[in-house]
């Protein structure tokens, strides 16, 4: 069988079972799938610390422009990847300086989402590559599973931060009845609010170090369009 034949070395319809299982043996398949999913793993603990530390929860729609603006204005202008990774470091240990503080609150939501920006862009790219690097490599072109699959890691990990959310402040005592926090509660969501992202920049980090694709990208595409005449 030449690549580009289909698994079954026949033109046509492949199962979706070869698609996955094509896929599987795609290290940047997995490798895109884990920076989605720690992208993604930011934390819902704002609107918490915009109540308890901040005592105003009339911010939280505020919050969601802080986050949502930057992304929209900053998207065309995307900066390299590792510079980004940094920002989302540093913004989130911006907290530290003073976690009572709204200006102080509202610059860390503001750095760090500028921050995400270059991985958001970049993710896009990168799965068009691994659908080429995947025809290339064994011959099945898997568009929508590869494109669906970055979705549903998104969803995932979306799902997991509010798990996650639920069972720091469980641990930490929070009671939704009191109208005061202890020391401890407040204490959790700080810090979850500043060291999940942290945590999530060094696994990208990690990850991007194993991505190479785009070393290999000019001659996959080359040699998929020489298949194709």
């Amino acid at each position: 069988m030449k690549p580009g034949d289909g698994v079954d070395g026949r033109a046509g319809r492949i199962p979706v079972g070869d698609h996955f299982k094509a896929l599987a043996r795609n290290k940047y398949w997995w490798l895109t799938l884990g920076l989605n999913f720690a992208l993604w793993t930011y934390n819902g603990m704002a609107a918490y610390i915009a109540k308890y530390v901040l005592g105003n929860s009339n911010l939280i729609a505020v919050i969601g422009l802080a986050t949502v603006i930057p992304m929209v204005i900053g998207l065309p202008f995307a900066g390299p990847l590792v510079a980004g990774l940094v920002l989302v470091a540093v913004g989130s240990l911006l907290v530290f300086v003073d976690p009572s503080n709204l200006w102080v609150f509202f610059v860390s939501i503001i750095v760090r989402m500028v921050g995400i920006i270059p991985m958001n862009a970049a993710l896009n790219a990168m799965s068009g590559d691994v659908v080429e690097y995947g025809e290339w490599r064994s011959g099945v072109r898997s568009d929508g599973i590869v494109f669906s699959s970055s979705s549903f890691s998104m969803k995932v990990a979306m799902g997991v931060s509010s798990a996650a959310i639920a069972w720091i402040l469980g641990a930490s005592g929070y009671d939704g009845s009191l109208a005061v926090r202890s020391d401890a509660t407040v204490s959790a969501m700080v810090n979850t609010f500043v060291w999940v992202p942290v945590a999530m920049v060094v696994v990208m980090a990690a990850l991007l170090f194993f991505y190479d694709l785009d070393k290999r990208v000019d001659r996959v595409g080359g040699e998929l369009a020489a298949r194709r005449v």
